[in-house]
């Protein structure tokens, strides 16, 4: 009996420290939330030369953004990222760790509330922050970059929040999404819901309520600090590349939807094509997204004119 009992007690005690073990391998970390407890964007600190850093980037400059931990070191690299186009918000960055600690072209789904953004002085150029060890990867909701999960699935993304102790009001800031059934890639959210690669939103078409192509998608602008999507940029005219404009929409003025005659997901906006091409734009030089002037006469723009469309329509 007392053998039984001490081979027990054995038991118990490899049990309580393979426990105290594995969770130490979850990394404890601050969660940047909003008063009303929600999990918004990544925390921005001070850059490495103490000067303040700029928090709104359009997605090709976030995409390719380099991951280092608190003491400097490189992890990896920004693959893409994961917005909810409902609600406006910017939910993951998917990072490739590359070679560090052997994951190879493995990505890793991380809510934007648990790193920070920081700031190079020497190489000029932001980085995000995130303290991760491979132990603690190993046990994360990673997938193979050629394999995306399907990130409609509501247990993927309780997995991934759970993990990382985050929360997400689904509906905090009011989008239209025309839900359908839809066929296709769910990886890329043609099942009917709202939640997309950033990559593939901006490979989207930008269409009227007539179904008219008023331009072609060329990129978003993000919020880090908020998380949140604030504007699509769409390219139109030009010519092999030479000669395009670029019109900033404010992300409140459109809409998800199929487009009927191809059943793609396009992006809708309540304008005709010539008030679409009286739209304040710019061309080469593209502009600081960090400023706030550059958006209100974009913002006053669209507002009026889709106010007036959906008017006119009534």
């Amino acid at each position: 009996m007392t053998i039984q009992r001490s081979a027990a007690a054995l038991a118990l005690t490899v049990m309580l420290v393979t426990a105290v073990f594995a969770a130490d391998t979850k990394q404890k970390r601050e969660v940047n939330k909003g008063e009303d407890g929600e999990t918004r964007g990544v925390l921005v600190h001070k850059g490495t030369d103490n000067q303040p850093v700029s928090h709104v980037f359009r997605a090709a400059d976030f995409i390719g953004m380099a991951v280092r931990n608190s003491d400097g070191k490189d992890l990896g690299t920004v693959d893409d990222f994961v917005v909810d186009f409902e609600c406006g918000q910017v939910r993951y960055a998917a990072i490739g760790f590359g070679g560090f600690l052997g994951f190879g072209e493995k990505l890793f789904a991380v809510p934007l509330g648990v790193m920070g953004l920081n700031y190079d002085g020497e190489k000029q150029r932001s980085y995000l922050v995130f303290d991760t060890t491979a132990e603690e990867l190993k046990d994360s909701p990673g997938f193979d970059r050629s394999k995306w999960p399907d990130m409609a699935d509501p247990k993927w993304r309780a997995a991934v929040d759970k993990f990382y102790g985050v929360s997400f009001n689904d509906h905090a800031v009011g989008i239209a999404v025309k839900k359908e059934a839809r066929q296709g890639d769910k990886s890329q959210g043609h099942d009917g819901h709202h939640i997309l690669r950033g990559s593939y939103l901006r490979s989207m078409t930008v269409r009227n309520d007539d179904g008219d192509e008023l331009a072609a998608m060329k990129d978003v602008v993000i919020d880090l600090e908020s998380g949140e999507l604030t504007h699509l940029i769409a390219s139109r005219g030009g010519v092999a590349g030479i000669g395009k404009e670029y019109v900033a929409i404010p992300r409140h003025a459109v809409m998800m939807k199929e487009n009927i005659t191809d059943n793609k997901l396009c992006i809708f906006l309540s304008v005709s094509k010539d008030r679409f091409q009286g739209a304040p734009h710019f061309s080469d030089k593209w502009p600081n997204f960090n400023d706030e002037a550059w958006s209100q006469q974009s913002d006053t723009y669209f507002k009026a004119q889709t106010t007036a469309a959906r008017i006119s329509k009534s």
